[in-house]
């Protein structure tokens, strides 16, 4: 048995007039303990809404299914379902996509040293969101856009040979951008990139907007990233096109590793020491996409995560 393994699926959403919602499904063993997880923030555009992590245990099935009692989260096929009960909030929503998957390599893992790795898929790159949020007696009906990916790592957390990530993804009109761009201690930079047009998911086979094209329209990871905190913006430059986010929301600045993901004391503070102690910034942006002399706008949430190594 591995020393550690994680798997954290992770989920988001953002409606026309701005709800924005992300979730972490994720389950950890550190030797011979074990954490299972759910986490989810809400924010809305006057405040903050809703936001709880709880400690779950979690059964798989087959691969596609993890339940805790009224807990589940249903991936694959045509569509992705998550429920989450808790005593002041239900959260009951199906992502239905409307652009295909993204392996980044042939197997998924971005990173492997010996047996162990890191590996990265993104089953939805682009969904459209439906189902309804409970808060005490306030409901609220969802109808949006989101994605979905899902991360494993059997690397020892003090192992991880990574200093930062730079991650997004953007939904402007009919394009979809994916990216990811990790730069490893030794300064090496390995990077991801997609960028698809809309397509009609049936049965788990893409059918393009446009029968004579490609839904993919580009998986050249040849771009560059610039990040101008003074103006709150990134811009990522690509050959094919370009693409502007411009910070309005900021989600999270924190420490990765806190008491709320990680209910017990000894271990956070030793699995913080020991991996670098990485902290997060989660933002939503307004997105412009700039291509074939057009322009599309539209929303999206990146992130950049640094760790900080003795």
């Amino acid at each position: 048995m591995k020393r550690f393994y994680l798997k954290k699926w992770y989920l988001d959403f953002i409606t026309p007039d701005n709800i924005v919602m992300y979730i972490y499904v994720m389950i950890v063993r550190i030797g011979g303990f074990r954490q299972d997880c759910i986490s989810a923030l809400l924010f809305t555009p006057t405040n903050k809404k809703l936001e709880f992590r709880e400690k779950q245990k979690f059964s798989d099935f087959g691969g596609t299914k993890i339940v805790s009692g009224l807990n589940f989260l249903h991936y694959g096929g045509d569509r992705t379902i998550i429920n989450i009960n808790q005593k002041n909030a239900s959260i009951a929503l199906a992502y239905s996509p409307i652009s295909g998957n993204w392996f980044p390599n042939e197997t998924g893992k971005i990173i492997q040293e010996g047996g162990n790795f890191i590996s990265w898929y993104v089953p939805i790159t682009k969904a459209l969101v439906n189902g309804n949020i409970v808060l005490r007696n306030d409901k609220i009906e969802i109808n949006g856009t989101g994605y979905v990916d899902v991360v494993e790592i059997s690397m020892a957390p003090w192992k991880i040979p990574i200093k930062e990530l730079l991650w997004g993804r953007a939904h402007c009109g009919k394009y979809t951008v994916v990216y990811d761009q990790i730069t490893l201690r030794n300064n090496k930079k390995i990077k991801f990139l997609i960028l698809q047009r809309d397509g009609i998911v049936l049965k788990e086979k893409m059918v393009s907007d446009d029968t004579n094209k490609s839904n993919i329209i580009s998986k050249d990871p040849n771009f560059r990233i610039n990040l101008n905190s003074d103006k709150n913006e990134t811009t990522l430059t690509h050959p094919y096109f370009d693409l502007k986010l411009k910070q309005n929301l900021l989600l999270e600045d924190s420490s990765v590793i806190t008491n709320e993901r990680l209910k017990n004391n000894y271990v956070r503070k030793l699995l913080g020491h020991f991996s670098g102690n990485p902290k997060e910034k989660k933002i939503v942006s307004d997105a412009t996409l700039f291509f074939e002399n057009s322009e599309y706008n539209g929303k999206a949430i990146h992130e950049q995560v640094l760790w900080h190594w003795k």
